[in-house]
């Protein structure tokens, strides 16, 4: 059963992090696997509400906390290895059965959603919006983006050294190459590839198994194969 702890428990440096203020909930055995640090200047006040909420967790995961509010779920029981930076109201969401074997995730005034049973390999970036200002300089106006949002669906195999930037969407069932760079939105059930990540097959999806499906796996892609 998850336990509803004070952040300053998880603080990697108990004297340089102790301005991060907020919550950790969790399964007892998982405290040692989860540790917070702050990010930036820490004079800023910052406020994290952390949620682990598995029956049971493996992994590592240390989070970054920037100024301002931010929030983080993790519903997988792992493994899961992650570098995870929260800033400014940034939100990250990890669906269940998901499992990622290293990761740095870069959340920043933007919404990062993951769903259920991905396949993430190592090395895995994903960058959730620019961080810096983009200015014109025929009006040197300060270009500002809406709210970034990066999403990947279910049963999604990010291949290792991917890197996902902002604004993109991965459809239910597909697979990202090693070393692409992920610049546009992926349709479901379809390989992409490459710098910028092109699609190489559609009506396509994967399997843990090299031998091909498991039961569970079978059962949802006969749920959610895609109609011809």
């Amino acid at each position: 059963m998850t336990e509803i702890y004070d952040a300053q428990e998880f603080l990697e440096d108990p004297v340089r992090d102790r301005v991060i203020r907020g919550t950790v909930s969790c399964v007892p055995e998982a405290r040692g696997k989860i540790r917070l640090r702050a990010l930036g200047g820490i004079q800023a006040p910052r406020h994290v509400t952390i949620r682990f909420t598995a029956d049971s967790f493996r992994g590592n995961v240390v989070i970054g906390v920037g100024p301002g509010p931010a929030s983080c779920v993790v519903a997988s029981a792992g493994p899961v290895v992650a570098q995870i930076n929260l800033w400014r109201d940034a939100r990250v969401a990890i669906g269940r059965g998901t499992t990622i074997n290293a990761a740095r995730i870069i959340a920043d005034a933007a919404d990062l959603t993951v769903g259920e049973d991905n396949l993430w390999s190592d090395e895995i970036i994903i960058q959730t919006s620019d961080q810096h200002g983009l200015i014109d300089l025929s009006t040197d106006r300060l270009l500002i983006p809406e709210r970034g949002v990066v999403a990947t669906g279910d049963h999604v195999w990010l291949g290792r050294r991917s890197l996902v930037l902002p604004n993109v969407r991965i459809g239910d069932g597909s697979t990202v190459g090693a070393g692409s760079v992920v610049t546009r939105s992926v349709d479901p059930f379809c390989v992409v590839a490459g710098n910028p990540a092109r699609v190489l097959r559609e009506n396509t999806t994967w399997s843990r198994s090299p031998d091909g499906f498991s039961s569970e796996e079978e059962a949802w892609v006969a749920a959610h194969r895609p109609k011809l």
